[in-house]
């Protein structure tokens, strides 16, 4: 079974529950036994599974940001961008590195017709370049 989440950001960088709908997916796929693939169809966002608390957004976002790429990049004109201060937040190629490191997918076995989620994990795409409009493609496979 093939299912598609329209996921709508609405900040530069955001984490965005989708565990519900994720479950609900599942719960009418009648799937008993198998695994889940959830895949995010774009170069700058991920799938990640952590847990949703408050301020641990915060906290990734920062990380992320202080630890990250730095530029000069050339992707896009990275480079003009970079010593440019008044376009420095238009260069995307920090979003690009990130989610080819973190990962644009995430695969969840399924038992009993129940997501293998440990007590605190959800489900989430961590958006890196938004706000935007972001499709997540979830494949059930028994």
């Amino acid at each position: 079974m093939l299912s598609t989440l329209t996921i709508a950001t609405s900040k530069k960088r955001q984490l965005v529950d989708i565990t519900n709908q994720v479950e609900k997916i599942v719960y009418q796929s009648k799937a008993k036994e198998g695994c889940v693939l959830i895949f995010a169809r774009h170069t700058t966002c991920s799938i990640v599974i952590t847990e949703v608390e408050d301020n641990l957004e915060t906290d990734i976002i920062r990380y992320l940001e202080k630890e990250g790429p730095k530029g000069p990049f050339g992707h896009n004109h990275g480079d003009i961008l970079a010593h440019d201060p008044r376009h420095a937040d238009k260069s995307h190629t920090p979003s690009h590195i990130l989610s080819a490191i973190i990962g644009q997918s995430t695969l969840i076995p399924i038992d009993n017709g129940q997501l293998l989620l440990g007590t605190w994990q959800r489900i989430c795409v961590l958006e890196l370049d938004g706000p935007r409009i972001r499709k997540v493609i979830m494949r059930i496979s028994q």
